[in-house]
């Protein structure tokens, strides 16, 4: 997710976001274990943190939708 997050922010890209695999479909065969879960989500607080921008125009967006 670094790399892609890295990828946006050299492209002038004004919002990342992502969707974990979920097991149905075609990937029905994944699990999600417990410390999948929670590395993932270490993963993105850390992405969320060091491009805070991405996400900042993400939910200023979400937010004006919501309105």
């Amino acid at each position: 997710m670094d790399k892609l997050a890295q990828l946006c922010v050299q492209n002038n890209v004004q919002v990342f976001t992502y969707s974990p695999v979920l097991p149905f479909g075609r990937a029905n065969n994944i699990t999600w274990s417990s410390e999948d879960l929670i590395r993932l989500k270490t993963i993105e607080q850390e992405i969320r943190e060091k491009y805070k921008k991405l996400y900042q125009s993400y939910l200023l967006k979400s937010m004006v939708i919501m309105v």
